[in-house]
């Protein structure tokens, strides 16, 4: 990872938090990483801010006297009484009238502005480094450090990409409030995969906390772990670079996850139209199949009715041959009555002959015709 001093255009932006106990030297860390530098001098962040707010406090005590002074002096000098009139029914003694004033106004506005000066003093930094053949900008916050000023940076927490939570090596008390630290960065939320990093500064000084008692702690609570000095700028650049490539590792795998996982839609999108295709086509190969025997199953059908149509008739022809044998032998049954009636003994006997010919003859052809015509 490169360091890049120049500003301009970056491809990503990371939010870094610097957060730990006052006095464990988050802003000489913050001085060296940024400038090179280091001040001997150098108050503690909540020093500076203490002795700037105490400061602030009493000019706006002595604003705020000086006006309630002015104020009342006014309402003095401007008292005037209602006078009486007839028609006041009661007996009291008029109230005087107090002009109206701004007092309310600048009350709310003077102690706006002492809320606003007592939440400054958050240091910001920014630095642009080259990391995984991407310009960052990190964005550093340093948070304040005593316990009751935790709550004003709740803002500031949220967002957060990195913390790094500093702890001097020569204080067990700050190693000890490690882990209600990260309670109170777990409480406030950072964004998904947020790295975590613990910072044992001053290892310069002399030691309270060793070496392998950070590293047993920072394995425990999930973070990063190195040894600086602010002061000798021993692993201080170490510090963010390793947080700071541990962070873009974190995002290249998350990004590759997203990736896999959007392949692997699109690839199950892909199979489920490809069945949906096939689905179709067997569909469609299903119906060309069933088509010819649809066809077979109609010319079957029809040439079923066609036969039928074919026995009909026939039946028909032979009901009407059978009608019209009928009617012949009837015929020549009553002509063979009438010569019977009248003729000779021989005519008789003819007739005779031919009415039992007709009787041999009628039942078969009452018997086709009832068959084919119900009505014969």
């Amino acid at each position: 990872m490169a360091a890049s001093g120049t500003s301009g255009a970056y491809d990503h932006l990371l939010k870094l938090l610097l957060i730990g106990d006052s006095g464990v030297g988050k802003s000489s860390l913050l001085l060296r990483f940024t400038e090179d530098k280091y001040d001997e001098q150098q108050l503690s962040t909540i020093g500076q801010q203490q002795q700037q707010q105490q400061q602030q406090q009493q000019q706006l005590l002595l604003l705020l006297q000086q006006q309630q002074q002015q104020l009342q002096q006014q309402a003095l000098s401007e008292c005037r009484f209602a006078p009486r009139t007839r028609s006041s029914a009661s007996g009291r003694a008029p109230r005087a009238a107090l002009p109206r004033s701004s007092s309310s106004s600048s009350s709310s506005s003077s102690s706006s502005r002492m809320c606003l000066l007592l939440h400054a003093g958050v240091d910001f930094r920014v630095r642009f480094l080259a990391a995984a053949g991407l310009q960052l900008k990190l964005a550093i916050w340093d948070t304040a450090g005593q316990e009751r000023f935790r709550t004003l940076a709740a803002s500031y927490y949220r967002g957060a990409q990195g913390v790094i939570l500093v702890y001097d090596v020569s204080s067990r008390s700050s190693f000890e409030s490690c882990s209600s630290w990260l309670q109170e960065v777990e409480r406030h939320g950072t964004v998904p995969g947020c790295v975590k990093m613990m910072v044992a500064n001053k290892i310069d000084a002399e030691r309270e906390v060793s070496t392998r008692e950070g590293q047993q702690l920072a394995a425990t609570l999930g973070c990063l772990f190195v040894e600086t000095s602010a002061k000798t700028s021993a692993n201080v650049f170490l510090a963010f670079q390793e947080l700071v490539e541990q962070k873009m590792l974190l995002r290249q795998k998350m990004l590759l996850r997203q990736r896999q996982t959007l392949q692997q839609k699109q690839k199950l999108q892909q199979e489920q139209l490809l069945q949906q295709e096939q689905l179709l086509q067997q569909k469609q190969l299903l119906q060309q199949l069933q088509q010819p025997l649809l066809q077979q199953k109609q010319l079957m059908q029809q040439r079923q009715l066609k036969q039928q149509q074919l026995q009909q008739q026939q039946q028909l022809r032979e009901v009407a041959a059978a009608e019209a044998a009928a009617t012949a032998a009837m015929g020549a049954v009553a002509e063979a009555a009438a010569a019977a009636a009248t003729g000779t003994a021989a005519e008789a006997a003819a007739a005779a002959v031919v009415v039992a010919a007709v009787a041999a003859v009628l039942p078969a052809a009452a018997a086709a015709a009832a068959v084919w015509n119900p009505f014969f």
